[in-house]
């Protein structure tokens, strides 16, 4: 049997892969969401935001209105009260430092999500990865399964790199995050779930067209995933070539029967 990945390609299961990720998400998951708080301190959001609820009492004890509250208790309210909040938001709304406030505080979430998930990424699939060699995960590692090189050798620091900061979490994370979170505040509207579902799309046709099965991280970092129980992984691509002349020198010493 020949040494090619083509050949010799020992490709990991669909099932490990998803029950990989699986674990690889909650873990993931559980580190943002620790490190999410920490970050809100150091970047001032937190500080930020008590005093944009400050500019929300000081209009709500000058209307005697709560205006924190959902369109069926706005629709209870007496008539008297329904023109209090209409005043009390119209001051709102017009309030320019109060929408330069939120606009920071927009900018400010957006920074504490962006950090939190780049950091998750760098100790999830970076760090550990690096740690454990052949670019596993925690979920990997449980379920035997590493990433390589397509040409069969051992994945380089830089392609970990590419792989967890270009691919997982520029393309396949933050992208699409990022538009939902404009379609949400009505900024792209119809045009976003379109491209959140073509790059949905792309993923699938990727992961189908690949003989590797591939993800489009994997294109990006020249990597696939495999079984480690049952794929040969070489160091270099010294031990590569030098393998690939001992497989050969064997079969020209094969006797024909």
């Amino acid at each position: 049997m020949g040494f090619y990945m083509n050949f010799d390609l020992q490709k990991a299961s669909l099932s490990k892969r998803l029950s990989a990720f699986l674990i690889d998400f909650l873990i993931f998951c559980l580190v943002a969401l620790a490190i999410a708080p920490i970050i809100s301190n150091l970047v001032g959001y937190n500080a930020k935001l008590n005093e944009f609820k400050s500019f929300y009492d000081k209009y709500e004890e000058i209307y005697g209105i709560d205006t924190n509250i959902s369109a069926e208790e706005y629709n209870a309210l007496s008539d008297a009260d329904k023109i209090k909040f209409d005043q009390a938001t119209a001051a709102i709304n017009s309030d320019k430092e109060m929408l330069d406030m939120y606009a920071d505080l927009i900018s400010l979430i957006l920074l504490v999500i962006s950090i939190s998930i780049l950091l998750s990424f760098i100790i999830l699939e970076v760090v550990i990865p690096l740690i454990f060699k052949n670019g596993q995960t925690l979920g990997k590692k449980i379920f035997g399964i590493a990433v390589m090189r397509t040409d069969g050798v051992r994945i380089t620091p830089f392609q970990v790199c590419v792989r967890a900061i270009l691919g997982k979490f520029t393309v396949e994370t933050m992208f699409p995050l990022f538009l939902l979170l404009f379609v949400s505040l009505d900024m792209m509207g119809l045009i976003g779930f379109l491209v959140i579902g073509a790059l949905l799309i792309l993923q699938i046709v990727v992961m189908i067209a690949t003989k590797t099965n591939s993800m489009i991280h994997d294109l990006f970092a020249v990597t696939v995933t495999v079984d480690l129980t049952s794929q040969t992984i070489f160091n270099t691509v010294d031990d590569l070539i030098e393998y690939k002349k001992r497989i050969a020198e064997e079969k020209a010493n094969e006797k024909p029967y």
